[in-house]
């Protein structure tokens, strides 16, 4: 490697490690207050959309596209809310890992139970859309454990 590309590439990394700094300070800058917030608000996205979606769906195809986008927003959501959670449980790392661990377990189960459902509707129309929804209903309800649980975290 010539001295010059050494030099680039040494320059890139440092503004690469500069940007993720600014990025992690940005981040942990949010009091607690605006990490509580933020949090109920991806909670509450997700809580008035119960019941509500693809109602307007006039095929099987219509309601396997509008539920994968439905997904979409329902793990952005999910994530917004985990991050805001870990981010709060951060003066005391045992808590984030425990976190961590219990959330490891959980995404072991949700993948499982959704399994069960791609092989009730094993080449059926529906499967598509029946698993997806079960993604999505053990997101929300994963969600409202969190908050239940965390309850003197997110809202105190």
């Amino acid at each position: 490697m010539s001295m010059n590309c050494y030099r680039t590439a040494c320059f890139l990394s440092f503004l690469l490690l500069l940007s993720l700094m600014a990025l992690s300070l940005s981040l942990f800058a949010q009091n607690p207050q605006q990490r509580q917030n933020t949090a109920r608000a991806a909670l509450q996205s997700e809580m008035v959309q119960e019941g509500k979606d693809c109602r307007d769906a006039k095929s099987q195809f219509a309601l396997n596209v509008c539920i994968e986008q439905v997904r979409g927003v329902s793990q952005h959501d999910f994530d917004i809310f985990y991050e805001n959670l870990f981010s709060l449980l951060a003066p005391d790392p045992a808590n984030q890992k425990a976190l961590q661990t219990a959330q490891e377990q959980w995404l072991t189960y949700r993948a499982l139970s959704c399994a069960a459902i791609d092989d009730l509707y094993r080449g059926g129309t529906i499967r598509p859309s029946a698993v997806t929804r079960c993604e999505i209903q053990l997101t929300r309800s994963r969600m409202r454990d969190l908050d239940s649980l965390y309850q003197t975290v997110l809202h105190l």
